[in-house]
């Protein structure tokens, strides 16, 4: 599972909300990636990179800054796989809502559960 989420590049193979991500180097701590989700461009940071259990980073787009959270942990041979999402910024009621943010958390997961299976 972690190597699929790692695989930053590779999202828009398996969510296809994501229809191109270029990573600025190695996937390290501060690299730098852009990405386009549905009709947003996003620029983004990486801010934690801790192999195989957190994967972190804050993005701007449209006004909002984001924070996405990603944590994995093995339980009896399965991987749990939680994600958290929080905005911030002068118009993020206006651009965003709960619902479509706690809907789109929870494709990423359903997509990536999909994804990990197939292997």
């Amino acid at each position: 599972v972690w190597d699929i989420i790692a695989d930053i590049e590779g999202w828009p193979e398996w969510n296809p909300e994501v229809k191109k991500v270029t990573l600025d180097g190695d996937l390290t701590e501060g690299a730098n990636f852009q990405w386009t989700q549905g009709r947003t461009h996003g620029k983004s940071q990486i801010q934690s990179l801790k192999k195989p259990a957190t994967l972190a980073w804050t993005s701007k787009a449209k006004f909002v800054k984001r924070i996405y959270v990603w944590t994995f942990e093995s339980d009896e041979g399965q991987t749990i796989a939680t994600v958290s999402a929080s905005l911030q910024g002068a118009f993020v009621v206006m651009v965003e809502n709960h619902q479509k943010v706690y809907h789109e958390l929870l494709n990423w997961l359903e997509l990536l559960k999909n994804k990990a299976e197939e292997k």
